[in-house]
Protein backbone atom coordinates (compact mmCIF):
# COMPACT_ATOMS: atom_id res chain seq x y z
CA UNK A 1 0.00 0.00 0.00
CA UNK A 2 2.79 2.79 0.79
CA UNK A 3 4.71 1.91 -2.33
CA UNK A 4 1.30 2.26 -3.99
CA UNK A 5 0.49 4.99 -2.71
CA UNK A 6 4.17 6.64 -2.90
CA UNK A 7 3.71 5.66 -6.98
CA UNK A 8 0.22 7.03 -7.70
CA UNK A 9 0.31 10.71 -5.55
CA UNK A 10 2.78 12.35 -7.47
CA UNK A 11 2.73 15.67 -9.42
CA UNK A 12 0.28 13.83 -11.75
CA UNK A 13 -3.47 14.44 -12.67
CA UNK A 14 -6.09 11.60 -12.75
CA UNK A 15 -8.12 8.96 -10.96
CA UNK A 16 -7.42 5.83 -9.38
CA UNK A 17 -9.34 4.24 -7.43
CA UNK A 18 -8.01 1.56 -4.79
CA UNK A 19 -10.98 -1.28 -4.34
CA UNK A 20 -9.72 -2.93 -1.68
CA UNK A 21 -11.39 -5.17 1.33
CA UNK A 22 -12.27 -3.29 4.70
CA UNK A 23 -9.80 -3.80 7.35
CA UNK A 24 -6.98 -3.66 4.44
CA UNK A 25 -5.87 -0.34 6.19
CA UNK A 26 -6.38 2.05 3.74
CA UNK A 27 -7.33 4.72 5.74
CA UNK A 28 -3.84 3.66 8.19
CA UNK A 29 -2.16 4.09 5.02
CA UNK A 30 -3.28 6.98 3.75
CA UNK A 31 -2.75 9.52 6.99
CA UNK A 32 0.79 7.95 7.18
CA UNK A 33 1.17 8.96 3.67
CA UNK A 34 -0.14 12.55 4.91
CA UNK A 35 2.45 12.71 7.79
CA UNK A 36 5.45 12.02 6.02
CA UNK A 37 4.63 14.17 2.82
CA UNK A 38 3.20 16.98 4.22
CA UNK A 39 6.35 18.86 4.35
CA UNK A 40 6.82 18.32 0.45
CA UNK A 41 3.44 19.14 -0.49
CA UNK A 42 4.02 22.72 1.51
CA UNK A 43 6.99 23.11 -0.27
CA UNK A 44 5.37 22.85 -3.91
CA UNK A 45 2.75 24.72 -2.50
CA UNK A 46 0.03 21.90 -2.82
CA UNK A 47 -2.59 20.43 -0.60
CA UNK A 48 -3.84 17.32 0.67
CA UNK A 49 -7.58 16.83 0.72
CA UNK A 50 -9.21 14.42 3.22
CA UNK A 51 -13.12 13.94 2.23
CA UNK A 52 -15.49 11.25 3.14
CA UNK A 53 -19.53 11.56 2.89
CA UNK A 54 -19.96 11.76 6.98
CA UNK A 55 -17.27 14.20 8.90
CA UNK A 56 -17.04 10.95 11.61
CA UNK A 57 -15.66 9.08 9.59
CA UNK A 58 -12.55 11.73 9.24
CA UNK A 59 -9.68 10.45 10.97
CA UNK A 60 -8.39 13.44 11.76
CA UNK A 61 -8.08 12.26 15.53
CA UNK A 62 -5.80 9.20 13.95
CA UNK A 63 -3.26 12.24 12.57
CA UNK A 64 -3.11 14.01 15.20
CA UNK A 65 -1.85 10.92 17.49
CA UNK A 66 0.72 10.66 14.72
CA UNK A 67 2.07 14.03 14.96
CA UNK A 68 1.67 13.66 19.06
CA UNK A 69 3.98 10.56 18.87
CA UNK A 70 6.81 11.82 16.62
CA UNK A 71 6.92 15.23 18.96
CA UNK A 72 5.06 17.39 16.27
CA UNK A 73 2.13 18.74 17.34
CA UNK A 74 3.00 22.20 16.35
CA UNK A 75 3.18 21.34 12.70
CA UNK A 76 -0.14 19.38 13.17
CA UNK A 77 -1.63 22.96 14.13
CA UNK A 78 -0.03 24.59 11.91
CA UNK A 79 -0.66 22.60 8.79
CA UNK A 80 -3.92 20.35 9.40
CA UNK A 81 -7.13 21.97 9.07
CA UNK A 82 -10.08 20.83 9.41
CA UNK A 83 -13.10 22.76 7.46
CA UNK A 84 -16.51 22.34 8.93
CA UNK A 85 -20.09 23.74 8.12
CA UNK A 86 -20.71 27.17 8.75
CA UNK A 87 -22.94 26.70 11.42
CA UNK A 88 -21.27 23.90 12.71
CA UNK A 89 -17.68 25.75 13.15
CA UNK A 90 -20.09 29.16 15.06
CA UNK A 91 -21.96 26.84 17.05
CA UNK A 92 -18.99 24.86 18.20
CA UNK A 93 -16.74 27.81 18.64
CA UNK A 94 -19.45 30.38 19.95
CA UNK A 95 -19.33 29.97 23.91
CA UNK A 96 -15.48 30.18 24.05
CA UNK A 97 -14.97 33.60 21.46
CA UNK A 98 -18.30 35.77 22.24
CA UNK A 99 -16.95 37.76 25.13
CA UNK A 100 -14.31 38.77 22.99
CA UNK A 101 -16.62 40.47 20.11
CA UNK A 102 -16.18 44.15 20.33
CA UNK A 103 -19.23 45.81 21.69
CA UNK A 104 -19.80 47.84 18.91
CA UNK A 105 -20.49 44.77 16.46
CA UNK A 106 -23.22 43.48 18.80
CA UNK A 107 -25.43 44.99 16.90
CA UNK A 108 -29.16 43.02 15.06
CA UNK A 109 -27.72 40.25 14.02
CA UNK A 110 -25.10 39.66 16.48
CA UNK A 111 -27.62 39.34 18.99
CA UNK A 112 -30.02 37.38 16.99
CA UNK A 113 -27.81 34.79 16.62
CA UNK A 114 -26.70 34.77 20.18
CA UNK A 115 -30.61 34.53 21.01
CA UNK A 116 -30.80 31.21 18.77
CA UNK A 117 -27.54 29.50 19.68
CA UNK A 118 -28.45 29.80 23.25
CA UNK A 119 -31.72 28.51 22.44
CA UNK A 120 -30.03 25.46 20.68
CA UNK A 121 -27.94 24.66 23.52
CA UNK A 122 -30.55 24.06 25.97
CA UNK A 123 -32.82 22.22 23.83
CA UNK A 124 -33.34 18.85 24.06
CA UNK A 125 -36.59 18.04 22.16
CA UNK A 126 -34.37 16.94 18.95
CA UNK A 127 -37.11 18.11 16.40
CA UNK A 128 -37.29 21.79 17.73
CA UNK A 129 -33.26 21.57 18.06
CA UNK A 130 -33.01 20.84 14.45
CA UNK A 131 -35.67 23.06 13.71
CA UNK A 132 -33.88 26.26 15.14
CA UNK A 133 -30.24 24.40 13.42
CA UNK A 134 -31.86 25.09 10.14
CA UNK A 135 -32.86 28.55 11.14
CA UNK A 136 -29.43 29.41 12.05
CA UNK A 137 -27.95 28.00 8.52
CA UNK A 138 -29.92 29.43 6.52
CA UNK A 139 -30.78 32.49 7.98
CA UNK A 140 -29.04 33.90 11.03
CA UNK A 141 -25.51 32.51 10.33
CA UNK A 142 -25.47 34.07 6.74
CA UNK A 143 -26.84 37.04 7.86
CA UNK A 144 -24.15 37.49 10.73
CA UNK A 145 -21.71 36.75 8.16
CA UNK A 146 -22.39 39.59 5.75
CA UNK A 147 -22.44 41.46 8.69
CA UNK A 148 -18.77 40.92 9.66
CA UNK A 149 -17.74 41.49 6.46
CA UNK A 150 -19.10 45.05 6.36
CA UNK A 151 -17.33 45.32 9.62
CA UNK A 152 -14.21 44.16 8.68
CA UNK A 153 -14.56 46.56 5.57
CA UNK A 154 -15.72 49.18 7.95
CA UNK A 155 -12.15 48.51 10.02
CA UNK A 156 -9.97 48.77 6.65
CA UNK A 157 -9.33 44.98 7.43
CA UNK A 158 -8.92 44.37 3.47
CA UNK A 159 -6.18 41.65 3.84
CA UNK A 160 -5.66 38.17 4.97
CA UNK A 161 -2.51 38.54 6.87
CA UNK A 162 -3.70 42.49 8.36
CA UNK A 163 -6.72 39.92 10.05
CA UNK A 164 -4.55 37.70 11.26
CA UNK A 165 -1.74 39.76 12.83
CA UNK A 166 -4.79 41.38 14.63
CA UNK A 167 -5.04 39.79 18.38
CA UNK A 168 -7.95 41.45 18.40
CA UNK A 169 -9.63 39.39 15.97
CA UNK A 170 -8.38 36.67 16.45
CA UNK A 171 -12.08 35.39 17.43
CA UNK A 172 -12.73 35.93 13.66
CA UNK A 173 -10.36 33.08 12.83
CA UNK A 174 -11.80 30.99 15.46
CA UNK A 175 -15.36 31.11 14.42
CA UNK A 176 -14.23 30.52 10.11
CA UNK A 177 -11.16 28.77 10.05
CA UNK A 178 -11.64 28.61 6.89
CA UNK A 179 -10.47 31.66 5.65
CA UNK A 180 -6.72 30.77 6.51
CA UNK A 181 -7.17 27.82 4.22
CA UNK A 182 -4.04 28.82 2.14
CA UNK A 183 -1.81 28.31 4.63
CA UNK A 184 -2.66 24.88 5.48
CA UNK A 185 -1.18 21.81 3.86
CA UNK A 186 -3.55 18.98 4.76
CA UNK A 187 -7.45 19.72 4.79
CA UNK A 188 -9.54 17.40 5.69
CA UNK A 189 -13.39 18.27 5.27
CA UNK A 190 -16.99 16.05 4.03
CA UNK A 191 -18.09 15.70 0.62
CA UNK A 192 -20.96 18.50 0.75
CA UNK A 193 -18.78 20.86 2.13
CA UNK A 194 -15.85 20.18 -0.96
CA UNK A 195 -18.57 20.84 -3.91
CA UNK A 196 -19.61 23.71 -2.16
CA UNK A 197 -17.77 27.22 -2.25
CA UNK A 198 -15.21 27.90 0.24
CA UNK A 199 -16.36 31.01 2.59
CA UNK A 200 -14.42 34.13 2.33
CA UNK A 201 -14.58 37.46 4.87
CA UNK A 202 -12.32 38.72 3.01
CA UNK A 203 -13.14 39.23 -1.39
CA UNK A 204 -15.09 36.32 -3.51
CA UNK A 205 -15.94 33.11 -1.81
CA UNK A 206 -14.56 30.57 -4.13
CA UNK A 207 -15.00 26.94 -5.09
CA UNK A 208 -13.00 23.77 -3.89
CA UNK A 209 -13.18 22.50 -7.74
CA UNK A 210 -11.18 26.06 -8.64
CA UNK A 211 -8.63 25.86 -6.40
CA UNK A 212 -7.49 21.93 -6.54
CA UNK A 213 -5.75 21.92 -9.86
CA UNK A 214 -2.21 20.01 -8.61
CA UNK A 215 -3.21 19.32 -5.29
CA UNK A 216 -3.72 15.66 -3.94
CA UNK A 217 -7.69 14.21 -3.11
CA UNK A 218 -8.24 11.00 -1.24
CA UNK A 219 -12.11 10.70 -1.30
CA UNK A 220 -12.95 7.70 1.19
CA UNK A 221 -16.16 5.41 1.70
CA UNK A 222 -16.04 6.28 -2.41
CA UNK A 223 -19.53 5.11 -3.15
CA UNK A 224 -21.81 6.71 -0.65
CA UNK A 225 -19.51 9.66 -1.67
CA UNK A 226 -20.26 9.47 -4.84
CA UNK A 227 -24.06 9.55 -3.97
CA UNK A 228 -23.42 12.63 -1.85
CA UNK A 229 -22.27 14.26 -5.05
CA UNK A 230 -25.48 12.98 -7.45
CA UNK A 231 -27.88 14.00 -4.53
CA UNK A 232 -26.19 17.36 -4.87
CA UNK A 233 -26.27 17.87 -8.23
CA UNK A 234 -30.28 16.72 -8.73
CA UNK A 235 -30.75 19.64 -5.78
CA UNK A 236 -28.43 22.19 -7.67
CA UNK A 237 -30.60 21.13 -11.01
CA UNK A 238 -34.22 21.62 -8.82
CA UNK A 239 -33.12 24.97 -7.38
CA UNK A 240 -32.67 26.15 -10.95
CA UNK A 241 -35.56 25.15 -12.95
CA UNK A 242 -35.32 25.97 -16.98
CA UNK A 243 -37.92 26.31 -19.48
CA UNK A 244 -36.97 23.64 -21.68
CA UNK A 245 -38.79 24.23 -24.19
CA UNK A 246 -38.12 27.94 -24.36
CA UNK A 247 -34.27 27.33 -24.32
CA UNK A 248 -34.64 24.87 -27.11
CA UNK A 249 -36.44 27.32 -29.26
CA UNK A 250 -34.10 30.19 -28.38
CA UNK A 251 -31.30 28.04 -29.49
CA UNK A 252 -32.88 26.76 -32.67
CA UNK A 253 -33.97 30.35 -33.99
CA UNK A 254 -30.23 31.53 -33.38
CA UNK A 255 -28.51 28.70 -35.33
CA UNK A 256 -30.78 28.35 -38.42
CA UNK A 257 -29.17 29.29 -41.06
CA UNK A 258 -26.40 30.83 -39.19
CA UNK A 259 -22.54 31.06 -40.61
CA UNK A 260 -19.60 31.20 -38.38
CA UNK A 261 -17.83 34.56 -38.62
CA UNK A 262 -14.94 34.26 -40.82
CA UNK A 263 -12.25 34.38 -38.05
CA UNK A 264 -13.56 31.23 -36.20
CA UNK A 265 -15.05 29.16 -39.01
CA UNK A 266 -12.28 26.27 -38.81
CA UNK A 267 -13.13 23.00 -40.60
CA UNK A 268 -14.40 21.40 -36.62
CA UNK A 269 -16.50 24.44 -35.68
CA UNK A 270 -17.96 24.31 -39.26
CA UNK A 271 -18.96 20.90 -38.67
CA UNK A 272 -20.11 21.25 -35.70
CA UNK A 273 -22.61 23.91 -36.05
CA UNK A 274 -23.79 21.85 -38.92
CA UNK A 275 -24.28 18.78 -36.92
CA UNK A 276 -26.10 20.85 -33.99
CA UNK A 277 -28.53 22.33 -36.88
CA UNK A 278 -29.33 19.10 -38.21
CA UNK A 279 -30.24 17.58 -35.04
CA UNK A 280 -32.01 21.12 -33.90
CA UNK A 281 -34.49 20.71 -36.94
CA UNK A 282 -35.20 17.65 -36.96
CA UNK A 283 -36.41 17.86 -33.04
CA UNK A 284 -38.72 20.88 -34.10
CA UNK A 285 -39.93 19.45 -36.71
CA UNK A 286 -40.74 16.03 -35.15
CA UNK A 287 -41.90 18.10 -31.96
CA UNK A 288 -44.14 20.23 -33.96
CA UNK A 289 -42.44 22.91 -32.14
CA UNK A 290 -43.69 25.90 -34.76
CA UNK A 291 -46.98 25.56 -33.12
CA UNK A 292 -48.16 27.00 -29.52
CA UNK A 293 -48.13 25.13 -26.57
CA UNK A 294 -51.69 24.83 -25.29
CA UNK A 295 -53.32 23.30 -22.04
CA UNK A 296 -55.92 20.92 -23.27
CA UNK A 297 -59.22 21.75 -22.14
CA UNK A 298 -60.05 18.68 -20.17
CA UNK A 299 -57.03 20.20 -17.83
CA UNK A 300 -58.83 23.58 -17.52
CA UNK A 301 -60.01 24.24 -14.12
CA UNK A 302 -61.91 27.68 -15.01
CA UNK A 303 -63.22 27.73 -11.42
CA UNK A 304 -59.49 29.10 -10.55
CA UNK A 305 -58.53 31.36 -12.80
CA UNK A 306 -56.39 33.75 -12.19
CA UNK A 307 -53.96 36.28 -13.71
CA UNK A 308 -49.78 35.72 -14.54
CA UNK A 309 -48.15 36.69 -17.00
CA UNK A 310 -44.46 36.72 -16.95
CA UNK A 311 -43.48 35.97 -20.56
CA UNK A 312 -43.46 31.97 -19.78
CA UNK A 313 -46.36 29.08 -20.57
CA UNK A 314 -47.73 27.86 -17.28
CA UNK A 315 -49.74 24.70 -16.39
CA UNK A 316 -51.34 24.45 -12.82
CA UNK A 317 -52.67 20.64 -12.22
CA UNK A 318 -54.53 19.20 -9.56
CA UNK A 319 -53.35 16.61 -7.37
CA UNK A 320 -54.71 13.48 -9.40
CA UNK A 321 -52.56 14.57 -12.23
CA UNK A 322 -48.80 12.96 -11.97
CA UNK A 323 -47.87 13.58 -15.58
CA UNK A 324 -47.92 16.36 -18.15
CA UNK A 325 -47.72 14.81 -22.07
CA UNK A 326 -46.74 16.87 -24.82
CA UNK A 327 -48.76 15.68 -28.26
CA UNK A 328 -49.06 17.08 -31.27
CA UNK A 329 -53.15 18.40 -32.32
CA UNK A 330 -53.30 18.39 -36.02
CA UNK A 331 -56.55 19.83 -36.23
CA UNK A 332 -56.28 22.40 -33.81
CA UNK A 333 -52.30 23.31 -34.63
CA UNK A 334 -51.14 23.24 -31.95
CA UNK A 335 -49.69 21.06 -28.59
Amino acid sequence: MKELLEKYCKFKNGLLLLNMPTGFGKTYSVIRYMFHNYCSFNSQKRKIYFITNLKKNLPLEELKQLFIDNDNYEDFEKYVLFIDSNVDSVLNNWSEIKTYIPDDFKDKEYRNLDQYINRYNNVYDESYKKEIKEKLSKELEPQFRIALKKYLTSIGVSKLNKLKDDQDLFWVGKLYPSIYIEENTIIFLSVDKFIRTNTSLLGRSIGFKDIIKDDLVFIDEFDSSKDALINNIIDTGIRHRISVISLFNNIYQGIRGRELPYEINKEKNSEQLITLQDISSKLYNELNLQSPVKSHQDLNNFSKNFLLYDYYYHTVTSNRWQLLYFVQDIERHGN
